[in-house]
């Protein structure tokens, strides 16, 4: 089942859902095998295959799913993701576009 995902904002960024057009931003991150190495899958071979992955048609039933970015309008410059690992457990992962690398993103705190 497909949950539904909401729009989050903080004072820094808006996660939102994702578009088909969100994988041409997001592309050369997930393209990188060294910004993959540590991802469930493979570097993608196209800006298509990414996008039929971060937008199926059936929808993801694992969590949920976010782009991250800095405006309502701005690109996608990371994704976020929660994943239902059984009962009071979640998996995050996260990528982060080179360019935003070290401007805390998804900085530990």
């Amino acid at each position: 089942m497909k949950l539904p995902t909401p729009t989050l904002k903080s004072e820094r960024f808006i996660l939102r859902e994702f578009t088909r057009f969100d994988a041409t931003t997001l592309f050369p991150a997930f393209s990188d095998p060294e910004l993959m190495r540590w991802w469930s899958r493979g570097p993608f071979e196209s800006e298509k295959e990414l996008a039929d992955w971060l937008v199926p048609e059936s929808g993801w039933d694992e969590g949920r799913s976010w782009a991250v970015a800095e405006s309502n309008s701005g690109p996608a410059i990371a994704r976020l993701a929660a994943m239902d690992r059984g009962p009071g457990l979640v998996e995050i992962g996260y990528l982060v576009t080179r360019p935003h690398h070290r401007r805390g993103v998804a900085k530990k705190r």
